[in-house]
């Protein structure tokens, strides 16, 4: 829905890692996704590494469950680190449970 200092960034070819990135500090990036079914939990891919762009990085990940019916509102935050002491980079999938007892239909 909108996007503040947040863009895709990667090649497939020479530098794999695929997704989207913070190019600022307090970006921020905001999504309304109408359910189409059922749904109680939410996934994130994250990419976790050691080098001085990943120190002190944190993902807040802010969700409202909105029920338009009964005109309630729920919400929850996540954080998701993005720094480790390996050194190596890699992918960390963050299975997280929606608040309210998730998205319905």
């Amino acid at each position: 829905k909108a996007s503040d200092g947040w863009e895709a960034s990667g090649d497939p070819i020479s530098h794999p890692r695929l997704g989207w990135t913070a190019t600022k500090e307090g970006a921020t990036f905001s999504l309304l996704i109408n359910a189409s079914y059922e749904t109680k939990f939410m996934t994130f891919l994250s990419l976790k590494s050691y080098g001085p762009n990943f120190a002190n990085t944190v993902l807040e990940i802010n969700v409202t469950i909105i029920r338009k019916e009964i005109n309630q509102h729920t919400a929850l935050s996540y954080e998701i680190t993005g720094y480790h002491e390996t050194n190596t980079s890699i992918y960390v999938p963050h299975k997280f449970e929606l608040p309210g007892g998730g998205a319905k239909i």
